[in-house]
């Protein structure tokens, strides 16, 4: 009897063997059970964020969609391209995962989601494979703009190198300069106005990216703004300086009274 028990459990253990070798679903199924991996959305996700290849691979392979979304409605590819995971990104892509899905309260795709979370590898490898540079998100906010808003220089660099402009200017006359300068980004600062950009252009205010930077209080970008010859003296429509629109830092005033060459207020 005993041996007869053994030899049905020796068969279904072989009949379950040839029917995973026929399926190769099922046997990918077994394997993430094996790991102790539970077939659903949630299990995937998780392994997508974690950036596990062997898992994730396992999952597509045993019929997970490579478009499967959280319950925020990012999908693996967005999930992948925010942390920065260049071989999951590589992978969903060659499952046919779409490259320009957007999640729907940003309104961003996965290479807008790699700059916004400052992956220069996830960037370079969307880029490679053919991502879409005048895709803007729900604000308007394009691959260039993204960048200089969230991103860092090298980021910027990646998308210069693809031909991406960093000329123009939005509804309010802001440049890519100035919008860099309010956000306190001083490597974009440098890195665009090494690229051409003109430190005293001015928006629809007449406001230049110095003033800008002053009214933020950013003390570094207008270091870098006047290292870089930002003219201190222009004044805008009001007939405010970037002194009269700074806000209260006593280093920042300082540099500033020193730009226009005026006497400190505590001077006699």
């Amino acid at each position: 009897m005993m041996r007869f028990r053994i030899l049905l459990i020796s068969l279904a253990c072989f009949l379950m063997t040839l029917a995973c070798a026929r399926d190769p679903q099922a046997d990918a199924r077994v394997q993430l059970s094996r790991k102790g991996l539970e077939f659903t959305p949630e299990v995937f996700l998780a392994q997508v964020r974690k950036g596990e290849l062997e898992a994730v691979r396992l999952f597509l392979a045993a019929g997970m969609s490579p478009d499967t979304r959280d319950r925020r409605g990012n999908t693996a590819l967005i999930l992948a391209a925010q942390q920065g995971r260049p071989e999951v990104i590589a992978l969903l892509l060659d499952q046919g995962a779409k490259m320009e899905a957007r999640d729907p309260l940003e309104g961003r795709t996965p290479l807008l989601w790699a700059i916004a979370y400052k992956r220069p590898q996830a960037v370079a490898l969307l880029l490679e494979r053919g991502a879409d540079l005048s895709a803007s998100d729900r604000h308007g906010r394009n691959a260039a703009l993204t960048a200089t808003l969230y991103g860092r220089a090298e980021i910027l660099a990646l998308l210069a190198d693809k031909g991406v402009s960093f000329a123009g200017a939005d509804a309010q006359g802001r440049t890519l300069l100035m919008l860099a300068a309010g956000a306190g980004r001083a490597d974009n600062v440098r890195f665009l106005l090494e690229r051409g950009a003109d430190p005293d252009a001015r928006d629809s205010k007449g406001r230049t990216a110095l003033m800008h930077a002053a009214m933020a209080g950013r003390r570094e970008v207008v270091k870098v703004l006047l290292e870089k010859g930002a003219d201190a003296d222009l004044a805008d429509q009001d007939g405010k300086k970037a002194l009269d629109l700074a806000r209260e830092d006593e280093e920042l005033l300082r540099l500033l009274f020193q730009a226009e060459k005026a006497p400190s207020p505590a001077a006699p």
